[in-house]
């Protein structure tokens, strides 16, 4: 994790350096246009002309990738900046310069964020790749998942399929044994409970005695229906739990019956997922997927949006430093011009004019 952070290191300086340098400049540059003004000594036509050619390029790069990263802000910003320098609106140009100089240093630290965020990615998704490729070698992500081997994996299935099988026995067991069977009324309870009426179903085991799956005799019922099925046959009882009504299920035994058939459903549904989890089939099953349908995209997109914030966040930068040569060539360059103009005729041809 360390190695992955100092990869971003960069980008958390240059906004650190970006804040700390430009705004030194900008306080240093206020503080002598305020503190000590003096007339404008002329202007470089060659500097004139560089920094309104840099200003222009700068801005279409910010433009062109504001559409791909979708900094609106930062399009918006480069846009007005160009026209109020263009427009002479010096105050305008240096309130979006002081703007742009905090929207920059924050924009480079996005720029760390998401390099960070694209590393951690590729990491992670190359340490997944490898720990489905070697499942018996020794890697990083064996300290987060730690999985059985398979025989442990395939007797906690058996094990499972064996108290499923118990289960439903036992079941089938009291019904045939006692639910289904007429005793004497002598014997009374818990043999003899006043049951009568239609035969309960028994509940279909869908395995034989090796555990090899079985087909459900006719007239069984199954775990999705056997409940409600059985509903059919409660008899309503007595304080003493003596049937009043036709039935051979007591209300108590009904739903002690319900439980088991709810326990041996989950272990007979669930329990080759279970498995899985515990051998990490199913954890490597969900990896191979992850690292074949998202990360790909994952890496690509991260990558587009941090060298897109990159670029923007440069153009930017550069467009506000343009920004503030133009805005002083150009009011050197009014000045020059209303010098020469004040000065008399051939002087209008002279050097301001360009």
């Amino acid at each position: 994790m360390q190695s992955v952070s100092a990869t971003a290191a960069p980008f958390f300086l240059v906004a650190g350096v970006w804040f700390a340098v430009f705004g030194i400049v900008l306080a240093f540059t206020c503080l002598c246009y305020c503190c000590c003004p003096r007339e404008p000594y002329g202007y470089s036509r060659t500097c004139y002309a560089i920094s309104l050619i840099f200003l222009i390029l700068f801005t279409i790069a910010a433009m062109r990738l504001a559409l791909v990263i979708l900094a609106a802000v930062m399009l918006g910003l480069a846009f007005l900046g160009f026209l109020f320098s263009i427009l002479g609106m010096t105050c305008l140009v240096y309130f979006l310069v002081i703007l742009g100089w905090i929207l920059v240093a924050g924009t480079f630290i996005l720029c760390g964020v998401f390099l960070l965020l694209h590393n951690v990615v590729a990491d992670t998704c190359v340490a997944m790749d490898d720990w489905v490729q070697h499942p018996t070698a020794k890697t990083a992500m064996d300290d987060f998942i730690p999985c059985v081997d398979n025989a442990t994996a395939q007797e906690t299935l058996v094990q499972s399929k064996q108290v499923s099988f118990q289960l439903i026995n036992l079941v089938d067991t009291v019904l045939a044994n006692f639910s289904n069977r007429n005793f004497p009324p002598q014997l009374g309870p818990p043999l003899n409970y006043n049951q009568s009426g239609p035969l309960v179903p028994l509940l279909c085991n869908p395995f034989n005695s090796d555990l090899t799956v079985k087909d459900c005799a006719p007239g069984e019922v199954v775990f999705h229906n056997a409940t409600e099925a059985w509903k059919a046959y409660v008899c309503q009882v007595s304080s003493s739990g003596i049937c009043t009504t036709p039935g051979r299920l007591t209300p108590s035994l009904y739903s002690q019956m319900s439980s088991a058939v709810n326990v041996s459903y989950g272990l007979y549904r669930y329990g080759p997922f279970l498995v899985e989890l515990e051998d990490c089939t199913f954890v490597r099953r969900t990896f191979t997927d992850i690292n074949a349908s998202y990360c790909p995209d994952l890496r690509r997109y991260t990558q587009w949006i941090y060298v897109g914030l990159v670029i923007v966040s440069a153009a930017v930068m550069l467009s506000l430093i343009f920004w503030v040569i133009y805005a002083r060539e150009r009011r050197h360059r009014v000045y020059t011009k209303q010098f020469m103009t004040g000065g008399g005729g051939d002087h209008n041809k002279g050097p301001g004019n360009i």
